[in-house]
């Protein structure tokens, strides 16, 4: 489970960076199996943050994105996105906890969280990842009209560097006819 959640910490698309360089180099140390080391890092980040604050939500964020199970990354991804609904970080914990949910198979929920990104954060870089990820579990439902209408609002809001994403849209748009 573990190697899971650090493919998702490290290979995740999502559209924020570590901001701070402490949780870049614990994100390193996380990836390069030396995951206590790392989450010690966040976890004296998350300390020194005032509860509420910018920082808090951050941390919270990277501590969910570093977590040693699905559980504990689950229990702080739901605290940013209910505590901190205005925060640079609650698209990604939305995509993140739809991610978790594809993964066990809830792809009901997974939409959800997804439609979330669309509705609540449509300017976000992470917008067009999730149209396309909510497309794919649509298509797969047989819910041929609305998954091929995910795929436009995820082709509309692909940014230009992004060929790799326009290529997965491109293919699945073959379904759509």
């Amino acid at each position: 489970m573990a190697a899971s959640l650090v493919s998702l910490a490290v290979g995740a698309q999502t559209s924020t960076p570590p901001a701070d360089s402490a949780f870049f180099r614990a994100q390193r140390l996380v990836a390069a199996g030396q995951g206590d080391q790392g989450r010690a890092i966040v976890a004296q980040r998350l300390a020194a943050a005032p509860p509420g604050s910018a920082r808090y939500a951050e941390a919270l964020y990277w501590r969910a994105a570093l977590a040693a199970t699905a559980a504990d990354a689950e229990r702080d991804l739901r605290r940013v996105v209910v505590e901190f609904p205005l925060s640079s970080w609650t698209d990604d914990a939305l995509m993140r906890l739809a991610q978790l949910e594809i993964a066990r198979g809830e792809k009901l929920s997974a939409l959800l969280h997804l439609e979330r990104i669309a509705l609540e954060h449509s300017a976000s870089a992470t917008h067009a990842r999730a149209s396309y990820t909510a497309a794919r579990l649509l298509l797969d439902m047989n819910d041929v009209p609305r998954g091929c209408l995910k795929l436009v609002d995820a082709d509309a809001n692909t940014g230009a560097g992004d060929a790799g994403l326009r290529d997965q849209i491109a293919r699945l748009r073959e379904k759509c006819g």
